[in-house]
């Protein structure tokens, strides 16, 4: 029954979610390029290669803690994707990736999903430093003195606790954790260095495929922005997102609100900057879990 109303409820959100798009009215309008219909199939086909890169990390993960088939773990991840979007800054994603989980390693899978997500916002946090450092932050109208400082802050922390998850178990902090999650730290922390250098190195490709999706769809709108400058704008429309936390499912409305704020500094139509926000969101995030409404409900 629980698992009826969770899929019930992803359904009402997602459809919740494309009424109220704003712009959605003036699709019509909008005239895609000559080459349009073909990037934005091509960013359908990278949809499955961005999803199976984080399949790749999340076997590569797991092989220390439990062994797991690659069907086991792509219908982890889809489950996790469905979890994840109906809750806030999509942490919950460690509910669906734990369902295969034996029950005496549950607690360090859950660990082993947070290491997977902090792989990937170190990646965001990287591009964002490039965009930031290409763009120039006064194009922007950011205090460079403040902003670029606090972004290297964050990528020194994101990867020192990335690569020694240990300095977390920390007095007093650790007085809060339980037996379960002490090992799970440990077990984390305790994973070669190669291991963890290959799954940001994996973290950084996937990072690069949905800029590409994200570059396509603009593209495919008619953008009028060198490739250079593109790049460079989305990444920092995915470092703002990241930084500015979500109460709403999914980070509803956050990557639209910083595309907004980059994108039409760049000179882009405000319609074409809603539509393709809506469109990657739509491809990368609404149809997987769709795919994991459907795992989560028939798993026992």
């Amino acid at each position: 029954m629980v698992k009826l109303v969770f899929g019930l409820a992803l359904l009402f959100f997602i459809l919740w979610k494309i009424g109220q798009e704003p712009v959605l009215d003036q699709l019509n309008e909008l005239q895609l390029t000559k080459n349009g219909a073909w990037f934005i199939a091509l960013v359908v086909f990278l949809m499955t290669l961005n999803w199976w890169l984080e399949i790749l990390k999340w076997k590569i993960l797991m092989k220390s803690t439990q062994e797991l088939s690659w069907k086991q773990a792509s219908l982890s991840v889809l489950a996790g994707i469905s979890t994840g979007l109906v809750t806030p800054n999509r942490i919950g994603n460690f509910i669906g990736r734990s369902i295969y989980a034996k029950q005496e390693v549950k607690t360090k899978a859950v660990l082993l999903t947070f290491h997977a997500n902090l792989a990937q916002f170190c990646a965001t946090i990287l591009f964002g430093i490039v965009g930031l450092l290409w763009l120039g932050i006064d194009r922007l109208e950011l205090a460079p003195e403040l902003y670029l400082p606090l972004v290297l802050g964050l990528a020194f922390v994101g990867l020192w606790i990335y690569f020694k998850p240990i300095l977390l178990n920390f007095y007093p902090l650790n007085k809060l954790y339980s037996n379960a999650i002490k090992d799970g730290i440990k077990n984390v922390n305790e994973s070669p260095f190669s291991l963890k250098l290959l799954v940001l190195f994996l973290s950084l490709l996937r990072y690069a495929v949905f800029l590409t999706q994200y570059v396509l769809l603009l593209l495919a709108f008619g953008a009028d922005l060198s490739l250079l400058s593109l790049m460079a704008s989305i990444a920092l429309v995915f470092l703002f997102s990241t930084l500015f936390p979500s109460i709403l499912f999914g980070k509803l409305f956050v990557r639209e609100a910083s595309a907004l704020f980059v994108l039409s500094e760049m000179g882009v139509d405000a319609t074409v900057i809603l539509i393709t926000a809506f469109l990657l969101w739509l491809i990368n995030l609404a149809l997987p879990a769709l795919s994991g409404v459907g795992i989560l409900m028939g798993k026992k």
